[in-house]
């Protein structure tokens, strides 16, 4: 995990001066229901496990929010996880952006 966690750092360095704030809560599933509840305006996180988005990606779809599990650099090689093994959550005006975001600051191939 220390390999996720300093790839996502790099990331996020990257991405801090296209975006408002960066706040954390914890938890996969409760970041995408604050997404659903409009307190935050996108989400994502290299790595977590179906246990830890699933329920909070449902309520964010339900809601009307855009989720997807997208390729990341990363996950071809750890193993177990599949190639799309990046969680993207946004509101749908927001989401084309974001995607170029995370793509132009390596979060995504």
């Amino acid at each position: 995990m220390a390999e996720v966690r300093e790839h996502q750092g790099a990331c996020v360095a990257r991405l801090l001066p296209r975006v408002r704030d960066i706040r954390r809560a914890g938890s996969c599933a409760l970041d995408l229901c604050h997404l659903a509840e409009g307190l935050a305006d996108a989400y994502v996180e290299e790595g977590p496990r179906i246990w830890d988005w699933a329920a909070g990606a449902l309520v964010l779809t339900e809601a009307g929010g855009s989720f997807a599990l997208l390729e990341g650099h990363l996950g071809r090689r750890l193993a177990g996880w599949s190639k799309e093994s990046v969680v993207v959550a946004s509101t749908p005006s927001e989401w084309d952006g974001f995607v170029a975001d995370l793509r132009e600051t390596g979060f995504l191939v």
